[in-house]
């Protein structure tokens, strides 16, 4: 939507082409060497049975798992866990339409100390006895992925914390809360990757709490 001067005119063109089998891009774009990562890829003409794979001087990497999204969107796993760093060229095989590559578009690098960051968002001074609502941040800060992870909050001040605000009734005061990110493989954060929760609370205490990761590998 927009604006333009009176007595103007604005001229558009549409035009239309047949996608070929494409691999266009991916993310990320690096990863470390001590464990998996999972990169997405776009394109087209994306198939459940595609081979994908990693090419660095004369060595080739198979992805082990293919998660298949749609027609232009799909994930690959691959086990960087020892390989040379460097930069990799990435491939897909479409057995109705041949092969399609990307040139040295993969970083391996080594391995990062980070790994899953977390940050809760709430109001500064809520009236007591309200429902508010709150916002869990979380993210991957390293460079492979996270699988599993499930983060504990725990509202030590004592208000009452529910993921609806119908569930407030119960007054709990602690949350296990497994993270994914939607649209992504289940259960899994890969490098880079961000996500968020609402929380409702309800002011029964103060607003304090303990975050801590109840399990992830």
């Amino acid at each position: 939507y927009g604006s333009l001067p009176s007595n103007s005119m604005q001229v558009v063109t549409i035009s239309a082409d047949i996608l070929p089998f494409e691999l266009r891009s991916i993310n990320p774009t690096e990863g470390g060497n001590n464990g998996g990562v999972t990169v997405e890829m776009n394109g087209s003409h994306f198939r459940p049975d595609m081979r994908v794979w990693m090419l660095h001087g004369g060595d080739t990497l198979f992805a082990d798992t293919l998660y298949y999204s749609s027609y232009y969107q799909a994930f690959a796993h691959f086990d960087l866990k020892g390989v040379d760093t460097g930069y990799y060229s990435m491939g897909v095989l479409n057995y109705c339409e041949g092969e399609a590559m990307l040139q040295d578009v993969f970083h391996v690098t080594e391995a990062s100390s980070d790994g899953l960051g977390y940050h809760m968002v709430f109001p500064n001074s809520p009236r007591p006895n309200r429902t508010i609502s709150m916002v869990l941040e979380y993210g991957n800060m390293g460079n492979t992925d996270i699988q599993g992870a499930v983060l504990e909050v725990q509202s030590v001040g004592g208000t009452y914390i529910s993921l609806t605000p119908e569930g407030l009734a119960g007054q709990n005061t602690t949350l296990l809360l497994p993270l994914s990110i939607e649209g992504e493989p289940e259960g899994l954060l890969r490098p880079g990757s961000y996500g968020t929760i609402t929380i409702y609370g309800y002011t029964a205490g103060s607003l304090v709490f303990a975050i801590k990761e109840a399990h992830s590998n």
